[in-house]
């Protein structure tokens, strides 16, 4: 679980009162982020919500998974390869597509 759980105190008129609040860090920015808890009135309570959010962090990302539509001619590899400029043959994409 990559989130914390966290109480602070509001002012609503002249009173105090808490809330609950979960921050995490976006995975994609860096940024640490907060929100607020809905309905939530004790700590079990902000437990049982953030155990329905989502998983921040993707799975692990294996490179043939990464790899595995390289130097297959009409790919997007092949593609972006000639709009760079460069010039990719059959015979060069056979030899790095070992099978």
């Amino acid at each position: 679980m990559h989130y914390n759980v966290l109480r602070r105190s509001v002012k609503s008129g002249n009173k105090s009162v808490y809330r609950w609040y979960y921050s995490f860090i976006d995975p994609s920015t860096g940024i640490k982020k907060q929100h607020v808890i809905p309905v939530c009135h004790n700590r079990a309570d902000a437990y049982a919500y953030i155990q329905t959010l989502p998983d921040l962090y993707r799975k692990v990302v294996l490179i043939k998974d990464i790899c595995k539509d390289m130097f297959i001619p009409g790919s997007n590899h092949i593609e972006r390869l000639e709009q760079h400029g460069k010039s990719i043959t059959i015979e060069t994409c056979m030899r790095h597509k070992r099978p």
